[in-house]
């Protein structure tokens, strides 16, 4: 059986899904990062069927092909999840200096 395009997840926590929905193809169309605070602790099995465009497509000038609902939208419809902007903490790694390994 074939599957449509969009997100699968399997025995997956919904902090794992907001983490995937935080990586580029996800964050570039809902324009932050997401973070779980529904308090549900359970596995899931989840698609979402989504239409996730290239983020450099292409034709700059084409159209996109999928003329659907916003990812907001998709994740209201199909999973029930209500996304609201809100200020919440951002970790951030920052590297001051590397170098290579030396020989033992």
């Amino acid at each position: 059986m074939a599957r449509s395009a969009g997100m699968f997840l399997e025995g997956a926590t919904l902090f794992s899904a907001a983490e995937l929905l935080s990586l580029p193809p996800s964050r570039a169309l809902l324009g932050t990062i997401v973070l779980d605070q529904t308090g549900l602790k359970g596995r899931y099995r989840m698609h979402l069927d989504y239409q996730f465009t290239p983020l450099r497509p292409v034709d700059p000038a084409a159209q996109p092909e999928f003329a659907g609902p916003s990812l907001f939208q998709a994740l209201r419809d199909q999973w029930g999840l209500k996304s609201e902007k809100a200020k919440g903490p951002l970790h951030v790694l920052v590297v001051e200096s590397a170098e290579p390994p030396t020989e033992n």
